[in-house]
């Protein structure tokens, strides 16, 4: 992973921890996806590709969605069968040291998108109660320490 910018660096230490997921990586206002994950994602989404400067690397795919918008999108790609992590910024950028710390919040496995789409608002507003939600008829997870 030398070679990359110390943010690439970070998405490919949490891209490795969930490597059969297309990762959305919080960037602001925006989830970013990068490499694999961005072309298969802009392919299915009908989004641009671009690049981003990778750091001695060079540039690397990357494609990105407004984070306000990320249910529609994240249903489109379990529609397709994927699995779909979120990955959010787990400190005010603000007032950060340094890079800001990021962690997988939420999973959705690709049979999640047979659930009505209002259960996946609810399972968001749900896990943000501190609790782990299942529901295994879905294969529906969400954990939060």
């Amino acid at each position: 992973m030398s070679g990359y910018t110390p943010m690439l660096q970070q998405y490919l230490e949490i891209k490795a921890e969930h490597p059969h997921s297309i990762l959305f990586f919080r960037l602001g206002d925006f989830y970013e996806m990068f490499f694999e994950d961005a072309k298969l994602a802009s392919r299915i989404l009908e989004i641009t590709l671009t690049a981003r400067e990778g750091g001695a690397a060079g540039k690397v795919p990357m494609c990105g969605i407004p984070y306000h918008a990320a249910d529609s999108y994240v249903a489109k790609l379990l529609a397709a069968g994927h699995t779909v992590s979120i990955c959010e910024q787990t400190e005010d950028p603000s007032t950060a040291r340094g890079l800001v710390k990021r962690e997988v919040v939420r999973t959705y496995p690709r049979d999640t998108w047979r659930l009505p789409r209002r259960y996946l608002k609810l399972h968001r507003c749900l896990a943000s109660c501190g609790r782990e939600l299942r529901l295994s008829r879905s294969g529906v997870h969400h954990r939060l320490d």
